[in-house]
């Protein structure tokens, strides 16, 4: 009731990201808000990569959303498949797990995901950090996919400020 952290991170997983805020409703998504800026972390992926941002590169701004990382993603418009992610040498990643010493990362589950274009304004926001890149080989049977998410971050993190928590969202399925 507070709006105090009692956890250290919440985590919101995959299906749709509209439908997932649209179910909080604003009682819910002020309050997940309130304990991200409170110091709480926030991860998610696929559907939870969404829901943090302001919106998409179709809608700039969805009213479900959180609105705690302040750009925006771009829909992969890839269906049950596998990506490569590469680990770029200055991601935070590296202080943990050295990735088997190449920063690559093989069949990672995607379905319907997004990513995001650093250093592009309509979908950055200064201060976020890479954490990884999408890479070859990307495994599907489907025969349509956006190759523009090829090198651009499938995992990215930030913090709004030194009281904030930190995001690190993924919008592939770990």
């Amino acid at each position: 009731p507070d709006g105090e952290p009692r956890f250290r991170c919440i985590y919101v997983g995959g299906g749709s990201a509209t439908s997932h805020g649209a179910s909080l409703g604003e009682t819910g998504r002020q309050r997940i808000r309130d304990f991200y800026y409170n110091g709480g972390g926030y991860t998610g992926s696929c559907a939870g990569a969404f829901l943090c941002s302001t919106g998409t590169a179709s809608v700039p701004v969805k009213e479900e959303y959180l609105h705690i990382w302040p750009g925006r993603t771009k829909n992969a418009n890839l269906t049950v498949a596998y990506t490569g992610m590469d680990v770029p040498p200055d991601s935070a990643l590296l202080d943990y797990y050295d990735f088997g010493g190449d920063n690559y990362v093989a069949s990672v589950a995607h379905n319907l995901g997004c990513y995001v274009i650093e250093g592009n304004p309509n979908y950055w926001a200064l201060g976020t950090e890479v954490l990884a890149t999408y890479a070859l080989p990307v495994e599907t049977d489907d025969t349509i996919w956006d190759e523009d998410m090829l090198g651009n971050a499938s995992c990215w993190a930030y913090k709004d400020d030194a009281e904030s928590g930190r995001l690190c969202p993924c919008g592939s399925h770990p």
